[in-house]
């Protein structure tokens, strides 16, 4: 099981939605929602252990810095 997901997208409404999934999973207490990708990519950058299994749930079309240009590991 993952012990982080990260909610990734401009729109803040689906970042919301998709916490409301997993809320009703009993998982809220694993999300972390961002609106901007360089905040998020920092978090996971420098969380206390790198090796952790997190799901993020990225849009790939944002403005700016597009999620697709995430390296698929930080650092």
């Amino acid at each position: 099981m993952y012990k982080e997901i990260y909610l990734v997208d401009d729109e803040d409404l689906v970042n919301t939605v998709n916490a409301i999934h997993f809320r009703k999973l009993g998982l809220e207490d694993k999300i972390k929602s961002f609106t901007n990708p360089e905040l998020a990519l920092d978090d996971l950058r420098f969380r206390d252990d790198p090796n952790t299994k997190t799901l993020i749930l990225l849009d790939i079309n944002m403005p700016g810095n597009a999620g697709h240009s995430i390296p698929p590991t930080p650092g």
